[in-house]
């Protein structure tokens, strides 16, 4: 099992399965907006074959070199292809690569590095026995598969409030596809929380990735 930093010749391969395997936030298509500051890692067994990748954001303040995350990007993945079915088997490939990750960030030149992992990999062990400072953390997934009555029965009884509420004041969710707006609500949401926001790749993100190809919108009002 390795770890190498990913070029041109592995990009079809890494692309294949970041499509069946990662998230959106995994392609190319995404990373590329990100230009050098963006470091692309492909994982590949001991016969050298592709199988998954994660990737890092570099940055310097104050004169520290810093990994993390890309702005806008919610996990660095790593997503990964496993061809066994048995769960014990999938377990132990899953707790392969993580050592092999804490050993890779551990040769790394940086001050900080402060990521967030795949929302699927619940086994962190391999790096608290590394003593990285791990923080659980919780998403929610909603299968809109399902009739809206059996979703509003899966959600917590203070957000099915916040939804009766919102439905009784008159509030709408409409399809748009002016991004502008959107910018300007993600804007506003930021500021109303005091935090900072990187507009130039909020930009890129709206007007150079986004199309009705791989997003959507709706503003509620």
């Amino acid at each position: 099992m390795k770890i190498e930093k990913l070029i041109e010749k592995n990009k079809e391969n890494y692309e294949k399965i970041a499509i069946s395997e990662g998230a959106i936030f995994n392609r190319l298509s995404w990373l590329k907006m990100f230009n050098d500051k963006v470091q692309i890692y492909g994982i590949y067994d001991k016969d050298n074959n592709s199988i998954g990748g994660f990737h890092l954001y570099k940055q310097k303040r104050f004169g520290l070199t810093i990994y993390r995350n890309p702005p806008f990007t919610p996990t660095i993945g790593p997503f990964l292809q496993i061809k066994a079915e048995n769960p014990v088997a999938v377990m132990n490939k899953w707790k392969e690569i993580l050592f092999s990750m804490t050993n890779f960030f551990e040769n790394l030149p940086y001050s900080i590095i402060s990521i967030s992992l795949n929302k699927d990999i619940i086994d962190t062990q391999p790096f608290i026995w590394r003593k990285f400072k791990v923080i659980l953390g919780y998403t929610c997934i909603i299968d809109l598969d399902k009739s809206s009555e059996d979703i509003s029965k899966e959600m917590s009884a203070r957000r099915r409030n916040n939804v009766n509420k919102a439905l009784k004041d008159g509030l709408i969710a409409k399809y748009s596809d002016n991004l502008e707006i959107v910018k300007s609500l993600v804007i506003k949401t930021f500021l109303r929380q005091k935090k900072k926001i990187n507009q130039y790749y909020l930009n890129k993100v709206l007007f150079e990735f986004a199309n009705k190809d791989n997003s959507f919108s709706f503003i509620s009002f």
